[in-house]
């Protein structure tokens, strides 16, 4: 197994192989603190220039030699990434990462939670989680898979919300400039609450979304459940306008909606994400007749 486990922290595995140190790391703690003490000597090896674990350095280690070293010492694991990372500079013991344009993280927490980061995101968290909670602080969009810690809760900040869970599976989105926020919950029981400490509880299948302070809860379909976890954006009769603040979080845009008949048009579909904002758009425009065009700088889309 350990010939694996390297294969797989060094990112030349199969998808079968994959699924089977997943399971194992996943299988037993002994497993996990295993795979995290030959993570932790990798990426020190990387740093020193070494070749105790991996006799040819590959190229993509090379690059983020400078991103290992400060994996080693936050002791967070990124299982799969494409991202920069760095260890916060104003408060001591603080972790950020972040992600960037068509990129996300799959990340595992000092706790062992798993959190999938999604693109142009960031989580912040302490390094130990040694304090009476665990509190994370999240901009953009990430789905959490909490480990239970008996009286110990995981509260993650977004905006001016906080949710907060004991062992649960659960997405969140928050995105400043509009004031969106969303949380789906597939697992367990989370409570939200926002900076007036107004609190609802969500179960199995409901979410709950505010646009500028006005939360509205409702249910929905399993199915349709958020495929962050696969990199896929992922929309089910939803309309237009209450997608433009997912699509800035997701694709790092701004968008200039001058098609008024276009607000009110729902959709379904997923889309790969790495694929870029104009795959999604170009996929629209086959059931919607619009037109769309970047502005000088190219952080901006007005469509028409």
């Amino acid at each position: 197994m350990r010939e694996l486990l390297m294969k797989y922290i060094t990112g030349d595995i199969s998808p079968e192989e994959k699924e089977k140190v997943i399971g194992w790391i996943y299988g037993a703690e002994e497993n996990m603190q295993e795979y995290i003490r030959l993570r932790r000597l990798y990426d020190i090896s990387l740093w020193n220039g070494t070749e105790a674990l991996v006799r040819k350095e590959r190229p993509a280690a090379r690059i983020f030699r400078g991103v290992l070293k400060y994996a080693a010492v936050a002791a967070v694991c990124i299982l799969s990434a494409g991202l920069y990372f760095y260890s916060g500079k104003g408060i001591p013991g603080e972790t950020t990462v972040r992600t960037s344009d068509g990129q996300s993280a799959e990340l595992l927490l000092p706790d062992s939670s798993k959190v999938w980061l999604g693109p142009n995101s960031s989580l912040t968290f302490t390094d130990s989680f040694s304090g009476k909670e665990r509190n994370v602080s999240l901009e953009g969009m990430a789905y959490f898979d909490v480990r239970h810690a008996g009286n110990k809760p995981f509260k993650v900040s977004a905006g001016v919300y906080n949710v907060k869970v004991l062992g649960t599976e659960f997405s969140v989105m928050s995105h400043k400039e509009s004031g969106y926020f969303e949380t789906m919950l597939l697992k367990g029981k989370v409570e939200v609450s926002d900076s007036l400490s107004s609190r609802i509880t969500l179960l199995p299948n409901e979410r709950l979304y505010s646009v500028c302070g006005n939360p509205v809860k409702e249910r929905f379909f399993p199915a349709e459940y958020d495929k962050l976890r696969e990199g896929m954006f992922s929309i089910s009769n939803e309309a237009f306008k209450s997608l433009i603040p997912k699509i800035e979080v997701c694709y790092g845009i701004t968008l200039d909606v001058r098609n008024e008949d276009l607000l009110d048009k729902c959709y379904s579909g997923n889309f790969p994400i790495s694929e870029g904002i104009e795959h999604m758009l170009k996929t629209l425009q086959l059931d919607c007749d619009f037109t769309y065009s970047f502005n000088g700088s190219g952080d901006t889309i007005y469509i028409r």
